[in-house]
């Protein structure tokens, strides 16, 4: 699923940041885009790898899982979100399954 919600994602996005746990390598297809960074990880990190950069403190950062397929609006409608309740240590977070 991951490819699937990656390419769902990425053109919603300015970074995406992916921890790889126990991949080995990184594939192919995400070393050639430059909006993707990754950090492989022989033992799995669980979700403690979600935090393996750290934001600027202008960015909205969203943890999102490697099993979804997101909406083409899904990032527009979460800021749109954030600005409606104002930014100020506001954590958003939503629930899905496939």
């Amino acid at each position: 699923m991951l490819p699937l919600a990656v390419q769902s994602i990425i053109d919603q996005v300015d970074a995406l940041y992916l921890c790889l746990n126990e991949w080995g390598e990184v594939p192919t297809k995400f070393k050639d885009n430059p909006k993707i960074h990754t950090l492989v990880q022989e033992e799995d990190q669980k979700d403690v790898g979600k935090f393996f950069t750290t934001p600027d403190p202008d960015d909205i950062v969203f943890f999102v899982d490697d099993d979804l397929i997101f909406s083409d609006i899904f990032v527009k409608h979460m800021v749109k979100r954030l600005e409606e309740k104002g930014p100020e240590k506001v954590v958003f977070g939503t629930h899905a399954s496939t």
